[in-house]
């Protein structure tokens, strides 16, 4: 995908300029010891973070190239609408589940060695499974008053008619 290509190109760029030196002019203001320190948690996190991107791309490929979706889709009840919502609420939980141990990397280990981070294992599940119920509810209603702000207020009853038996 273009949008995976443009996201190596900038990482590769980001990561030639975190690895200059603090700039002469600006000495007198940031400490060379904590500018080190930025740069190498910022190197490390983008490094933690280009690997989940690059996982999650790996991921959908095999999906489409296996026919996954489709099977799945398929596999799935209600009409067209409601398997697309369930298709995409299976892929979100799968690749959440997926980079979840890249996430406790990014989040818990690499924080706490540049000491930002207090936060437990108990801390880091408790947030994973909140961020994914409340940021899907949040996607889901957001995308169902598109749909009704789109169609109109008395298209409710159609829409949802729609996802539970449209075909």
């Amino acid at each position: 995908s273009v949008g995976f290509v443009y996201g190596i190109i900038k990482h590769i760029l980001a990561s030639m300029q975190k690895n200059k030196p603090l700039p002469e002019n600006v000495k007198n203001v940031y400490d060379a010891a904590e500018y080190a320190k930025w740069s190498a948690y910022s190197r490390e996190s983008a490094r933690a973070g280009f690997i989940d991107r690059s996982i999650g791309f790996v991921l959908m490929i095999a999906l489409f190239a296996t026919n996954s979706f489709a099977l799945l889709y398929n596999a799935l009840p209600g009409g067209v609408y409601l398997k697309s919502i369930l298709l995409m609420l299976i892929y979100t939980v799968v690749i959440s589940v997926v980079s979840l141990p890249l996430s406790y990397y990014s989040e818990i280990v690499i924080e706490e060695k540049y000491g930002f981070n207090r936060s437990s294992l108990k801390t880091f599940l408790t947030d994973q499974v909140r961020d994914l119920l409340i940021g899907d509810t949040i996607t889901g209603v957001t995308k169902l008053l598109e749909c009704l702000l789109w169609a109109g207020c008395l298209a409710a009853g159609f829409i949802l008619a729609l996802m539970l038996y449209g075909r």
